[in-house]
């Protein structure tokens, strides 16, 4: 995991340089190569971390590092990355995300992250 996030990180650095100087002949190739390394990477944590993780840690010590991520973040990180991670999921999948969310959570990402981050992808600009 460390070698692929030694590979991710610049990798993403350099889609991030890319977009803020406006060099739009570089993001393509960037964003094609973030791609392919993210969802390998991705892939390799489903595999192999997830699995470990419900061996090794119990159910309240998860909730308790979930509780913890949350705080760190805030609700910030989670207007752009909620939408980001349910695009294209299936609706199975959305009900049971949202569903674990306090209803007012719900209510903003339905109101306001989810049209956010849709008028952001249809202009092109993502998150």
């Amino acid at each position: 995991m460390d070698a692929e996030h030694s590979v991710l990180d610049p990798l993403l650095a350099s889609v991030g340089a890319a977009l803020a100087g406006r060099r739009r002949q570089e993001v393509a190739p960037l964003l094609d190569q973030a791609t392919e390394k993210l969802t390998a990477h991705l892939d390799h944590e489903e595999k192999d971390t997830l699995p470990l993780i419900q061996e090794v840690m119990t159910v309240a010590e998860y909730d308790a590092f979930g509780q913890e991520q949350r705080r760190m973040l805030g609700l910030r990180a989670g207007s752009a990355f909620l939408p980001w991670v349910l695009d294209g999921a299936s609706e199975e999948t959305r009900r049971t995300a949202l569903g674990a969310l306090p209803p007012p959570v719900r209510l903003i990402y339905r109101a306001v992250w989810k049209p956010r981050y849709e008028r952001g992808t249809r202009r092109g600009t993502g998150l």
